[in-house]
């Protein structure tokens, strides 16, 4: 067993103060794409 706690624990990104915001939190930032919806989407696209 440690005798002492590490330097640093924890995560780095703020993360979200509900509950039920805390449970899907780790699903939801994992399957979020690279580039926002509005930019990957072709229904945003702007005709020219």
């Amino acid at each position: 067993m440690r005798q002492h706690m590490p330097e640093k624990y924890g995560v780095d990104e703020p993360v979200p103060q509900l509950y039920h915001q805390q449970l899907v939190y780790p699903v939801v930032t994992a399957a979020e794409p690279a580039a926002p919806i509005a930019e990957a989407s072709p229904a945003a696209a702007k005709p020219e």
